[in-house]
């Protein structure tokens, strides 16, 4: 029996665009902390999943991450994952 389920992030921000092509997956990258560094926060390219109009999935690793292009905004869109925890039998079980 499901016990608990939970999202992780609980709370997620999208940005809408008018650009017909997808922003592409990123991920957060090192800041500069130093004394005297920018302190700015830096986004590195992520692998990124490219749909087909026939359904094919293919997988690819942008060069860099580019959030706008000619059209304006490139949409993206958050993703949550789902954890949960369950009993079978009176046993504990726990995943995503």
């Amino acid at each position: 029996m499901i016990e608990r389920l939970w999202l992780h992030t609980p709370l997620a921000f999208a940005r809408l665009g008018p650009s017909s092509v997808p922003c592409d997956n990123y991920r957060w990258g090192p800041s500069d902390l130093r004394p005297r560094g920018t302190g700015k926060t830096t986004v590195v390219p992520d692998l990124t999943l490219d749909v087909a109009a026939d359904g094919t999935v293919t997988e690819r690793m942008p060069e860099y991450v580019q959030f706008k292009d000619e059209a304006g905004w490139r949409p993206l869109c958050p993703f949550f994952e789902l954890h949960g925890s369950w009993t079978i039998d009176g046993r504990l079980g726990r995943g995503r």
